[in-house]
């Protein structure tokens, strides 16, 4: 069960996440130019650090009160809650990353496939075929 720190911690820096600026946008199929991705990846990474930071000073303040273990316990489960959105995104887009690059690697070795073969036709000649077929020896 959660204790009620820890629901105030989680709900605090939800606030904080949407007053930031950063609303979380589920897509499944993810077709956005890389430069966009990158953008929306370090947008992902910058908030985990602010969170980071936040627990990271949640942490510290535990060290004040008598009973340092379990305050740190509910400040590691809130830190791990509210990053669990933060990390499925960043997963998804690495992915998108992933495959869109997969996909540039994919067209460039078609692109070279394509030149090696015309290469090929331009190199060698077709050779031409007789129109009559070769006469056979006569027997006698």
């Amino acid at each position: 069960m959660t204790s009620p720190l820890c629901v105030r911690i989680i709900s605090a820096v939800r606030t904080s996440l949407m007053a930031g600026g950063f609303s979380m946008v589920w897509a499944g199929a993810v077709a956005w130019a890389s430069p966009e991705i990158q953008a929306q990846l370090d947008q992902v990474k910058s908030e985990r650090t602010r969170v980071d930071d936040h627990f990271d000073g949640l942490d510290r303040q535990c060290h004040q009160k008598l009973n340092v273990n379990d305050c740190r316990r509910e400040v590691q489960l809130a830190r791990s809650e509210a990053l669990r959105p933060l990390t499925v995104r960043q997963r998804e887009l690495e992915a998108a990353l992933r495959k869109e690059r997969a996909q540039d690697q994919r067209s460039k070795a078609q692109e070279r496939r394509e030149a090696h073969e015309q290469r090929q036709r331009d190199r060698t000649p077709k050779p031409e075929l007789p129109l009559q077929p070769p006469e056979s020896p006569r027997q006698p």
